[in-house]
């Protein structure tokens, strides 16, 4: 017995009539190939009215996933990855999704009010390091070792600019230091003879800056995701039972870097607006920082517990994130949780200001 029109129409709408899959050639009921993913196709989406319905599909819901991720990424720490780490993933843009369009807003929001935390100038190997902590302290024999050897190469690095007897890079008693193209910073530092003409390497040095520089610029985009799996090796030191796999652990980071990218957007665009307005004095969130915790008093404990005010700055909006994202995950107890998040804040404060820089400066003079 046929069956009858109205049998069709309703076999069709619940969607179980057969289509063979012009990609595989697999046999499957629905919409879409159960084994490759092809749609099923219809002449009407070569028209130019479905090839823009494409289009605004596409910015539609890649939006709204990704707002969306980003919102409650910043309102409910650790939510989102949880529900990752369960398998629910639909309803949110995927963790390197997140990272592209946020680590593209914070390089333009870097560029725009012209910061350079993330992208180390020549010089900047001399700051920071493992021993900066006064119970580090047994540590300094090996960052005089790094900065040594970033010496070492950035010397070789710049006699391959200009000749040998126009400038010389060297750190002895009869060497004169000298800055690079005549600025007046003083992380950007070289030594010259000064028995030979100094005059003889200027251009050649302020040349070759902008040559590192502009390198500089160009790596600091790429290996800002150098970050992700260092912070993720922490949380997976700190957490390998509950997490069990470091491609946890690399979700968890991506999320905490979305998150700290998102603020530091948000700090660098607080203290240029004033700027902008044409006040001049100290930075908006830097100073009530300073005035409480860093002055003649309070110095010494703040210094000690927080470092400098640059990074108890960080402190206060990364220590929050983490405290709630541990509790939301895992459940820690209170005190557990407090010394967890502010270990995991001071170090990937070094993670990101010593050994991410120290990594891109040497990279970047390896690579000119």
């Amino acid at each position: 017995m046929q069956d009858s029109p109205n049998f069709n129409i309703k076999k069709i709408y619940l969607g179980t009539e057969q289509h063979t899959c012009r990609n595989c050639a697999n046999v499957f009921k629905g919409k879409v190939c159960n084994v490759c993913g092809e749609k099923v196709f219809n002449e009407k989406h070569l028209t130019v009215g479905h090839f823009f319905k494409q289009i605004l599909d596409f910015f539609y819901h890649f939006e709204s996933k990704v707002l969306k991720s980003i919102w409650l990424n910043i309102k409910k720490p650790g939510f989102i990855t949880k529900q990752n780490l369960n398998g629910i993933t639909v309803p949110y843009a995927k963790p390197i999704q997140l990272f592209l369009v946020v680590n593209l807003l914070f390089f333009l929001a870097n560029t725009f009010v012209h910061v350079s935390d993330y992208k180390p100038s020549l010089g900047d190997h001399y700051y920071g390091g493992i021993s900066s902590h006064r119970l580090l302290k047994w540590a300094e024999p090996l960052d005089n070792k790094i900065i040594e050897g970033i010496d070492k190469l950035q010397g070789n690095t710049f006699q391959k600019y200009y000749k040998k007897d126009s400038l010389y890079l060297s750190k002895n008693e009869d060497m004169v230091r000298i800055q690079s193209g005549f600025s007046a910073k003083e992380d950007s530092m070289l030594f010259a003879n000064t028995n030979k003409s100094i005059l003889s390497g200027y251009s050649s040095v302020k040349e070759v800056q902008a040559i590192f520089d502009n390198k500089m610029s160009g790596y600091s985009k790429t290996m800002v995701f150098l970050l992700v799996p260092l912070f993720g090796l922490v949380f997976f030191t700190i957490f390998f039972k509950q997490l069990k796999y470091y491609g946890a652990a690399l979700i968890l980071s991506t999320h905490f870097a979305v998150y700290n990218f998102c603020f530091f957007c948000l700090h660098v665009i607080i203290d240029w607006l004033p700027r902008r307005l044409g006040y001049h004095g100290k930075q908006i969130l830097s100073y009530p920082i300073e005035t409480i915790f860093y002055n003649k008093y309070t110095d010494p404990a703040s210094t000690f517990l927080f470092g400098t005010s640059f990074e108890m700055l960080h402190f206060i909006f990364w220590f929050p994130w983490l405290f709630l994202a541990f509790k939301h995950l895992w459940q820690l107890s209170w005190w557990k949780n407090i010394l967890v998040s502010y270990l995991c804040s001071r170090v990937f404060f070094f993670i990101v200001f010593t050994l991410y820089k120290k990594l891109l400066i040497a990279f970047t003079l390896w690579m000119m």
